[in-house]
């Protein structure tokens, strides 16, 4: 069954709250598909909800205007045709189709009070920081794919399913906006995997001079094996990418695309970046098996979880590294202002990792400590330890 459109209350209070000052150009961010421009007319709507003239909320789509403006000079003449007041908010979707659009959008500023609002997929990324630079005051708000409370907004709880089933739907399709329940996981594999092509054909090959069959081989590789420390140099000989600086370049566009993200290494003691060691996660995961083009796709249950773990202390607002305290793999430091936690995330305490020698290191961190299990009824605290159902911290 389909889901109704979620309203993203987090992101679109953060874009309100940013509307009191128009100095700033807000920007819209994130990889394909992830919800986008749902988001930038859910804010159109927001501002009209709450009082500001429709005629003074300017929204242009460029992807459809692909042909007619294509250029900074087209793209100026047409926004001077749709303002009613020099104080209008001017929200703009696919702004990246506007060649040279920085500079359009500086030149506005500069003729009028507009509050500016712009969807520029992968803005972070090394093709398009000069022309955010070029901007000169700038915010960029990265959406990524549903968290579990969203999924909830999209499939509640109700007499016959419940928060455990629901969170193992939410493990098995994922959070990308444009999941459906009422669609077949292999069906989800076969969309996930033509996206992923998408990205790495399309938008990076499209861009620069790569082996498509390299950089997938390598892309294949990480996502395999999402939450394992490793290098560089593991990374070229698991993939068979040869040289370690084409590992480096690849390694680069599938971070500036958003395919993976990563957490590097550190030293809790001292903060020191352990050499080039790092685990990698990706922007939205399921735990799924399958056999693409490239080779077998196994995620399992466990990278699976620790994914979402990942991407939910992103979205709080956490810098994540990868902890290590005395050599031992310690799960996730989290870092958020003057706030340090560390999260070790395991499938039931029953399991080695909440046993072992790693999880012994993690019991004697200094710190606040999070232990996130699926076991259910697990809240409380034990030896300086906040245990929590993984459920019950994903709800917080």
């Amino acid at each position: 069954m389909a889901h109704p459109a979620i309203v993203r209350k987090t992101y679109l209070n953060r874009l309100y709250q940013l509307s009191t000052d128009r100095s700033i150009v807000k920007v819209i961010s994130g990889n394909r598909y992830c919800g986008k421009s749902t988001l930038l007319t859910q804010f159109r709507d927001m501002l009209v909800g709450k009082g500001t003239p429709e005629s003074d909320v300017v929204y242009l789509d460029m992807s459809e205007l692909i042909g007619t403006v294509d250029d900074s000079f087209q793209f100026t003449a047409l926004v001077k045709t749709k303002l009613s007041s020099d104080n209008a908010f001017l929200l703009v979707d696919d702004m990246n189709f506007v060649k040279d659009w920085s500079s359009a959008i500086t030149d506005l500023r500069q003729r009028y009070n507009l509050n500016i609002y712009i969807v520029v997929p992968y803005a972070l990324s090394e093709e398009y920081m000069p022309m955010l630079e070029g901007l000169g005051s700038y915010d960029v708000t990265t959406i990524y794919a549903f968290s579990f409370k969203e999924f909830l907004e999209a499939y509640p709880i109700t007499d016959e399913h419940g928060y455990g089933e629901r969170f193992e739907q939410y493990v098995s399709f994922g959070g990308q906006p444009f999941m459906n329940m009422g669609m077949s996981q292999k069906d989800h594999f076969m969309i996930s995997e033509g996206m992923f092509n998408l990205i790495l054909n399309g938008d990076i090959g499209s861009r620069s001079r790569i082996d498509t069959v390299a950089i997938s081989r390598l892309a294949l590789y990480i996502l395999n094996n999402i939450g394992s420390v490793t290098t560089l140099s593991a990374l070229r000989q698991n993939s068979n990418v040869t040289d370690q600086r084409t590992v480096e370049k690849y390694l680069h566009y599938l971070l500036d695309y958003q395919t993976i993200m990563k957490a590097d290494a550190v030293d809790i003691t001292d903060m020191r970046r352990l050499g080039v060691k790092a685990k990698y996660y990706t922007t939205d995961v399921r735990s799924v098996k399958g056999i693409t083009p490239r080779g077998v796709f196994s995620i399992s249950r466990q990278a699976t979880i620790e994914n979402i773990v990942f991407l939910e202390l992103v979205r709080r607002g956490y810098a994540v590294y990868a902890g290590f305290y005395r050599g031992n793999d310690i799960g996730f430091m989290a870092v958020r202002g003057n706030e340090t936690i560390f999260v070790k995330s395991v499938l039931s305490l029953s399991d080695e990792r909440a046993k072992g020698k790693e999880f012994k290191a993690f019991a004697s961190v200094p710190g606040k400590k999070y232990l996130l299990t699926t076991d259910r009824g697990m809240n409380g605290f034990y030896d300086n330890i906040e245990y929590k159902n993984i459920i019950s911290f994903l709800l917080e």
